[in-house]
């Protein structure tokens, strides 16, 4: 029974995980054409036909991933939710914390996601991403 309850748990985690990775490329690519429609604004107001838009774009799209979980197109898209360590609502300052870690320690977080541990910004922010009920 117990050998069960721990493949079912396995599977569940594997799940999460997938749903997860998805999410974050919904919201990497909903955040891109938020960015992009940004950098094409403010290029044809302030700057010549010729200047190289490429690092606009990617600090653009930096600033809004950190912001990504108050969107929450991905998250809401997988069925999942961030939400405290006691099983609260995550409050917004939360969502900031947890990923203003994910761009300068992107692969110190994919090394924990990959193993199961809670990612930097999970801990700092005292949260977990959890399926929805």
């Amino acid at each position: 029974m117990e050998n069960n309850q721990q493949n079912f748990n396995y599977h569940l985690r594997s799940f999460l995980k997938y749903k997860r990775v998805f999410a974050y490329v919904i919201d990497v690519l909903v955040t891109g054409a938020i960015a992009f429609s940004i950098t094409a604004i403010i290029t044809f107001i302030f700057f010549d036909p010729d200047y190289q838009v490429y690092p606009l774009f990617s600090f653009c799209q930096g600033i809004i991933l950190i912001f990504r979980d108050i969107l929450g197109v991905g998250k809401k898209c997988m069925n999942i939710s961030v939400v405290t360590v006691n099983h609260g609502i995550a409050k917004w300052y939360q969502k900031i914390i947890r990923n203003v870690f994910l761009g300068p320690l992107f692969l110190v977080e994919v090394v924990l996601f990959i193993s199961d541990r809670p990612r930097v910004g999970d801990l700092l922010a005292k949260t977990a991403v959890v399926l929805k009920e």
